[in-house]
């Protein structure tokens, strides 16, 4: 895709002016991607995974809790297939939860991270739990707007290829991770974490290549002499 990065940083509204910051991160060098993702109905988790990935592609887990391993036994007041749930991390597994969330925020309070979570409900269960919803973006929205789509993910006729392209975590999933997505908390949030570090990276190397040039026309530019277009008569050698 031609993706105009200089034309995604231009104005000063907060996509442009949060991408032109963490572009400047990355290439600084010092940036690290914190994913967090959780499992479970309406940001009602019963299983929550996070971790820490720098730039060289190193992963440090930082939440890996679950109780899926349980019945869903407590009543929703819905009916069908979501009649039961299971207990929630909150309900049942307080203590744990409540120390891997500290050691969260004190992550994604440092200055060279940016927190990230893939458009679900995990907004309601930071909210919820205390975590700063400051320090955290939706990496759908960020690549969505990256790619020069809509908020609702949809492309306009004026970008090529717009009606092929797919965002969803499970294409990711089949396309990085060589397999169907699972939707195992831990995983998903390693995966959210290696999509925003590669787009932001992408678009750093394109920000570069255009500086590049212009460089390279600007040294040409001095070097170059403008062709006279005055003719003069070549004059004949005497014989």
């Amino acid at each position: 895709m031609d993706v105009n990065v200089d034309g995604l940083l231009e104005g000063d509204g907060p996509q442009a002016q949060g991408l032109l910051t963490y572009l400047d991160m990355y290439e600084r060098g010092d940036l690290e991607i914190l994913g967090i993702d959780g499992e479970g109905p309406a940001g009602q988790f019963y299983e929550l995974g996070a971790g820490l990935l720098n730039g060289f592609g190193d992963f440090t887990e930082l939440c890996d809790l679950s109780l899926r391993h349980l019945d869903k036994t407590i009543e929703t007041g819905h009916t069908g297939r979501n009649r039961f749930r299971r207990p929630t991390l909150e309900e049942a597994q307080w203590e744990e939860l409540e120390d891997d969330i500290m050691n969260i925020e004190d992550e994604v309070l440092r200055e060279s991270v940016l927190g990230v979570f893939w458009g679900g409900c995990e907004r309601q269960f930071m909210q919820r739990v205390g975590l700063p919803l400051g320090a955290f973006q939706d990496g759908l929205s960020l690549i969505r707007y990256m790619l020069g789509a809509k908020g609702n993910g949809s492309f306009s006729d004026k970008v090529k290829y717009g009606a092929q392209i797919s965002l969803s975590m499970g294409f990711f999933f089949f396309v990085f991770g060589g397999g169907a997505q699972e939707h195992f908390a831990l995983k998903d949030s390693l995966m959210t974490a290696r999509v925003v570090l590669g787009f932001l990276g992408a678009a750093s190397r394109r920000r570069r290549r255009g500086e590049l040039y212009w460089k390279a026309l600007q040294a040409l530019l001095k070097v170059y002499k403008k062709p006279s277009l005055l003719w003069e008569p070549k004059k004949r050698k005497a014989e």
